[in-house]
C-alpha cells in the first residue's frame, strides 16, 4: 500500500486520511477546525451518520463508528417508551448523542435523545403530563383552571412552613412551625379535615405555638385571627376572659385604659384602679 501523503499544518506534518476506512467510518475530507493541535476529519459511518473525528483517533482505533457501536446506542426502531413510538434514526445529533423521530400516541412527532428514552427521562411529548395533572384535577377541582381560595390556603401554609424565601418565614418555619405529614403530601386530605375555607376566613391554628394539623386548626374571621395572636394578653374583667385586643370591642375607655397599662407594664396591683 502506498504510504499517505503528508501535509503540513503550523510546520508540523499531518497524514492524509482522504478516501481510507477505519471501522465503520470513510474518511470523506480534511475538516479545518480548531480543536487543540489535531487534524480533524469528516467522516461518514456505515450506519449513516456523518461526524467528525480526530485523525489521531482514527488511527489508534479509539474511534470506530459515530457511536453507533456503543451499546447504549443500539437500534431503537419500532420499540416504545412511555407514549414514544421510535420510527426511525435522526440525523440531527445532540451534543453527540444520538437522537431518534419519535411519534407520540398524541400524535405529535419530535426528535428524542436515545438516552433519554432509554432512562425515561422523556415519556410522550409532554401530553402525558398534562394528562396526570388533568386526573389529578378531578379529584377535588381546587387547583385547575383557577385555584380556588382553599387550595391557595393549603399552598401558602406549605410555603411558609418550609421555604426560607417566603415573606413570614421565621415566624413559621423559622421557629419550627410545622404542616403534619398528612397535610404537607396531599390537598384532598386537607379538603377533607378542613372542609372549603368560608368567604372572609383565613387558616387560623388555635395554638400559636403548635403545628399546622386537624386539631389545632380552624377556619377563622380577620377578628378571631386578631384575637388569636403571640402578642394578645389575657386579662380577667367582670368574671369574663378577654383578650386585651378585644378590649376596644367589649367596653369603653375603661377597658382601654386597661390595654394601654398593660402595654405600659403598670404594677399588677393597681389593674383595678379606676374600672369601678
Amino acid at each position: 500500500m502506498t504510504s499517505p501523503q503528508s501535509l503540513r499544518k503550523g510546520g508540523a506534518r499531518v497524514i492524509e486520511m482522504t478516501g481510507r476506512r477505519y471501522g465503520k467510518l470513510s474518511v470523506l475530507e480534511r475538516c479545518w477546525v480548531t480543536r487543540g493541535r489535531g487534524a480533524f476529519w469528516a467522516c461518514l459511518c456505515d450506519c449513516g451518520n456523518r461526524t467528525v473525528v480526530d485523525g489521531a483517533c482514527l488511527r489508534s482505533g479509539k474511534t470506530s463508528s459515530c457511536g453507533c457501536l456503543r451499546g447504549d446506542n443500539r437500534p431503537l426502531i419500532g420499540r416504545r417508551f412511555g407514549c414514544w413510538l421510535v420510527i426511525s434514526r435522526s440525523d440531527s445529533p445532540r451534543h453527540g448523542a444520538v437522537t431518534w423521530n419519535c411519534l407520540c400516541d398524541c400524535g405529535a412527532q419530535a426528535v428524542v435523545k436515545g438516552v433519554d428514552l432509554r432512562r425515561g427521562s422523556s415519556l410522550s411529548c409532554g401530553c402525558l403530563a398534562r394528562r396526570v395533572a388533568s386526573l389529578l384535577n378531578l379529584e377535588h377541582g381546587h387547583s385547575r383552571p383557577h385555584r380556588s381560595h382553599t387550595y391557595r390556603s393549603w399552598q401558602s401554609m406549605k410555603r411558609r412552613c418550609t421555604n426560607p424565601a417566603t415573606a413570614g418565614f421565621n415566624c413559621y418555619g423559622g421557629r419550627g412551625i410545622r404542616v403534619c405529614p398528612r397535610w404537607m403530601a396531599s390537598f384532598p386530605a386537607f379538603l377533607k379535615d378542613m372542609g372549603e375555607r368560608p368567604a372572609g376566613h383565613s387558616l387560623d391554628r388555635i395554638d400559636v405555638n403548635g403545628n399546622y394539623e386537624p386539631q389545632n386548626c380552624r377556619w377563622a374571621t380577620p377578628k378571631e385571627q386578631a384575637q388569636n395572636r403571640r402578642s394578645s394578653v389575657f386579662v380577667a374583667a367582670d368574671a369574663e376572659l378577654l383578650r386585651s385586643v378585644a378590649l376596644g370591642s367589649s367596653a369603653a375607655a375603661p377597658l382601654l385604659d386597661l390595654a394601654e397599662r398593660i402595654q405600659a407594664l403598670v404594677p399588677p396591683d393597681s389593674l383595678g384602679e379606676g374600672l369601678a
